[in-house]
This record gives C-alpha cells, structure tokens and sequence, in this order.
C-alpha cells in the first residue's frame, strides 16, 4: 500500500472518533458585536511595546555591527527579536514585544557567535506595557 492509500484508509476508520466533539453550526448563537466592544477586545489584545534607545562612547568600533537583546528578566531567556545597531547609526528600536519585563544587554557579533560587549550600565531592566519606551541608552566602553 502506498502511503497516501495509508493515510486515507486510517481517516477512514478514526473518523467516527474526530467527528464526535465537532460542533454543528446549527448549535452555535451568533450575536452581533457593536463597534464598542470590537474597540475594547482590539484594544486588550494589542499588549505589545516598543523600547528605543542608542549606542553611544568611545567604544564604538568603526565598521561593526552591534546587537541590542532582550531576554525575559523572569528565566533569562533570550526574546527572538533583536535589535541590529551600525556604528554609522547607533540608534535601535525593538519593536511588537509581547508586555513584560525585559533586561537589555548589547552583543557583537564574531565568527557566528554573539558576545556581550563591555557597556555603562552592564544591562538594563525595563518595564515594557502597551505604550513605547524611549532612551534606553548604552554607553559603549
């Protein structure tokens, strides 16, 4: 039996088994929501902030990138969103994080790896709710 044969014949005999906990449409109550309430619940589902800052000393090596990482202040795991920084334009921004609370830490990066890199303050926890955090700054050393 090829594969696709495979598939359809165990569709077949566990069917009865899916099927038993989908809801007929006819079960379903539909009210209308005002334009209020569609607000509210897009309001509540936003939770996201930005945090802004920028790169700035006598550290700042020409010609390299550096990296701005949050990490959960809770288990310091870092977020999938990081912040690229040009010494040409040390400004960052990160953008859509989920609310939380975050420590800030600045890395290069070399030979594939990221290192931290010597900054003033070391790291900086920041408190991110649903509005933009502004000047969360590092002094390069």
């Amino acid at each position: 039996m090829k594969t696709l044969q495979k598939l359809a014949l165990i569709a077949i005999l566990f069917a009865p088994f899916w099927l038993k906990d989908i809801v007929k449409a006819s079960d379903l109550v539909l009210t209308p929501a005002t334009q209020s309430q569609m607000k509210v619940e897009s309001k509540q589902g936003q939770k996201s902030c930005s945090i802004s800052g920028r790169l700035f000393g006598s550290g700042i090596e020409r010609e390299r990138s550096y990296y701005v990482v949050p990490s959960d202040s809770e288990n310091d795991s870092p977020s999938s969103k990081m912040a690229r920084v040009d010494s040409s334009n040390p400004s960052y921004r990160l953008s859509s994080l989920p609310a939380g609370r975050y420590v800030l830490r600045v890395f290069r990066s070399e030979s594939g790896s990221l290192l931290p890199v010597k900054t003033f303050p070391r790291q900086r926890e920041v408190n991110c709710s649903s509005s933009a955090i502004r000047n969360v700054d590092f002094e390069v050393q």
